[in-house]
């Protein structure tokens, strides 16, 4: 059977968003552990996301996986960082896809929360889909759109 971990630290409605239902007992012990900054996985069944579906926004597939301790990481959410957790950044230097930029905030806004050890040792490749992901929270909608 296939299986799709999503982080705990992500609120349920925001789990249901990406397409990944919970169990009854997960879901009361997730608005707990969503402040945890190591929360455990919740595993689903991958028979609940339809396999054409598309990849929900924020979420990268790494392709150099990261391991912590015996914990394989091999997909991680990118959430839209609010107004403090850009504190000490500079807004242009992100916006040109600034290394020094993005490895500070990555930490952040990762889920399960990346460190920055972690954030240094990416593959090129994963890291400038990270880069990828915050670039695409930078633009407006209007831009987006045309």
């Amino acid at each position: 059977m296939k299986k799709i971990a999503a982080a705990a630290a992500l609120p349920v409605d925001q789990l249901a968003e990406l397409g990944v239902s919970i169990g009854a007992e997960a879901e009361a012990v997730a608005p707990a552990v969503a402040v945890a900054p190591a929360a455990p996985a919740i595993v689903a069944d991958a028979g609940e996301v339809p396999a054409d579906a598309p990849k929900p926004r924020g979420v990268v597939d790494l392709d150099t996986p990261i391991v912590r301790g015996s914990t394989t990481i091999a997909q991680v959410v990118v959430r839209k960082p609010a107004s403090g957790e850009l504190r000490g950044l500079t807004i242009g230097a992100l916006s040109q896809g600034d290394v020094d930029q993005v490895t500070k905030l990555l930490p952040r806004i990762t889920i399960p929360a990346l460190t920055l050890q972690e954030v240094k040792a990416l593959d090129p490749a994963d890291f400038t889909q990270f880069t990828g992901e915050v670039l695409d929270f930078l633009l407006p909608s209007a831009a987006k759109q045309g």
